[in-house]
């Protein structure tokens, strides 16, 4: 199944679950009607505000905000699994990263609870697509820095209730950008540089950047569908 130029068209929330609904490239062998068949794990189903040669995949996701459980930093290191790419590196990996997720916690609290989130999220749907361990765990981390270069901003305008400024906006939208320069002294971070840096563009290039389509790296894509959904379900500003 080619995912690369999957769009995420709607989330719904109901019920503790949420049920994100990605639409995809014209599938050539014949779709069910309505919800039927099981594709690599994922519920494949036309609707009618689609082309009928257009797939869309039911993904869900138990909302732990809901539940009254969040993620912590211990239930994601632990639950690492390094791909062959990284065990060399994974005293000093899991150094860095605890590090610099203390570092966000420091500096904003609720981003830091966000960016656990957004990385327990993400790799949840990374193994629903049924990536190997090789694409997983670049995306479980760059889920988890993908805000780092929020570290740069105010705390004061990350929390700020009310709408921000055009100047106060325009500096939220720096922070992939400062992500990735943050992060591009550490090696291991190579690959999963794109991701960060583009993880608010969107298929139709109405992103941050203007980046649509192809230009957008799948990691990137499951990245900004995990993080629109703990925005939708949390009560950050």
């Amino acid at each position: 199944m080619v995912l690369q130029n999957i769009l995420c068209h709607s989330i719904y929330v109901n019920n503790n679950m949420v049920y994100i609904l990605l639409c995809m490239p014209p599938i050539k062998a014949n779709l069910p009607k309505g919800r039927g068949a099981k594709l690599q794990g994922l519920q494949l189903t036309t609707k009618p505000w689609l082309p009928v040669t257009e797939g869309v995949l039911f993904l869900s996701l138990r909302n732990n905000r809901c539940s009254n459980q969040q993620t912590n930093i211990r239930d994601i290191l632990e639950g690492l699994v390094l791909s062959k790419s990284y065990v060399s590196l994974k005293e000093e990996l899991m150094c860095d990263i605890f590090k610099l997720t203390e570092m966000l916690k420091s500096h904003d609290r609720p981003t830091y609870q966000h960016s656990l989130n957004v990385s327990s999220y993400s790799t949840r749907l990374a193994n629903e697509f049924g990536l190997s361990e090789d694409g997983v765990t670049p995306i479980t981390i760059a889920a988890l820095l993908h805000d780092i270069g929020k570290t740069k901003i105010p705390s004061s305008i990350l929390n700020k209730p009310g709408r921000l400024s055009h100047e106060e906006w325009e500096l939220i939208k720096e922070h992939p950008r400062e992500g990735v320069a943050f992060l591009a002294k550490y090696p291991w971070s190579y690959d999963m540089i794109s991701m960060i840096g583009h993880h608010h563009e969107k298929v139709d290039g109405s992103g941050y950047y203007g980046l649509s389509g192809g230009e957008i790296c799948l990691g990137a894509k499951i990245i900004c569908i995990a993080d629109a959904f703990d925005a939708m379900v949390s009560s950050r500003p």
